[in-house]
């Protein structure tokens, strides 16, 4: 934590959760990890107002403008079920739902982007990890939403909705959501969930152009299987993408 951001709890009003308001942090999966440690009993959450080395997957840098939705979630486990791979679909769906109850179309991006707008800019970003804590393994949900501001390539709520959104009533509905599909999601794994993302789902029957494993593949994609893996339909026969550095329609 830089000098200068001590944290302020949060009150949620969601039970089992301990939230805490940060200033300026290097990262919200940080603060995150550290809070599960102080509270292995506890899901936490990490909430700042801006981020010195925010990042996304793949080790990308994620700007982080003052006034947007920079947090992260931490559910604690001993061990994480075997399907977890699906889950930052999950969490997209989450927050699409939410934003859905704003009045925003949004379409989700396989893996874990949320698009939105006419172009389909990049509205949100979200990070899973999983790190262990002696007993407990932490899995940490990072997420990047672009409240007011938003890169060239991405837009914003403040642009989609044309008005101001209360940060913390959107966030305390985002963690509640989350925290709910998390248990069904221990329960059944990715099937409840499979035909819901598949209604916000991008290009879904459209032609892509991935990268797996370092390898190029291009072919129509015709939705996700129930592990939330990507399937691929190609020259050469359906192939299915557990993992890829980039996916773009063509």
């Amino acid at each position: 934590m830089m000098k200068g951001s001590l944290p302020e709890k949060l009150n949620l009003q969601l039970s089992n959760v301990e939230a805490f308001h940060y200033g300026t942090v290097p990262s919200t999966m940080e603060e995150a990890f550290a809070l599960a440690k102080q509270y292995p009993t506890k899901t936490v959450l990490a909430l700042a107002d801006t981020q010195s080395a925010g990042r996304g997957r793949g080790g990308h840098t994620w700007e982080s403008n003052v006034g947007n939705l920079f947090f992260t979630i931490g559910f604690q486990l001993e061990n994480l079920p075997k399907d977890i791979a699906a889950f930052p679909l999950v969490v997209g769906l989450s927050i699409a739902e939410v934003l859905t109850s704003y009045g925003v179309k949004v379409n989700l991006k396989w893996p874990n982007d949320i698009l939105a707008g006419t172009e389909s800019k990049k509205l949100c970003g979200i990070l899973v990890e999983a790190k262990k804590d002696r007993e407990n393994t932490v899995l940490l949900v990072g997420v990047g939403l672009n409240i007011v501001k938003a890169p060239a390539e991405g837009t914003s709520l403040k642009e989609l909705r044309g008005e101001d959104t209360d940060k913390i009533e959107l966030l305390s509905k985002i963690v509640a959501k989350l925290c709910t599909n998390w248990d069904v999601f221990l329960g059944n794994g990715f099937t409840d969930f499979r035909t819901l993302w598949l209604n916000f789902a991008v290009w879904l029957n459209q032609k892509i152009q991935l990268n797996s494993a370092g390898t190029l593949e291009v072919g129509t994609f015709l939705g996700v299987d129930n592990s939330g893996a990507l399937l691929l339909e190609c020259e050469d026969g359906l192939k299915t993408i557990y993992s890829a550095e980039f996916v773009r329609k063509i």
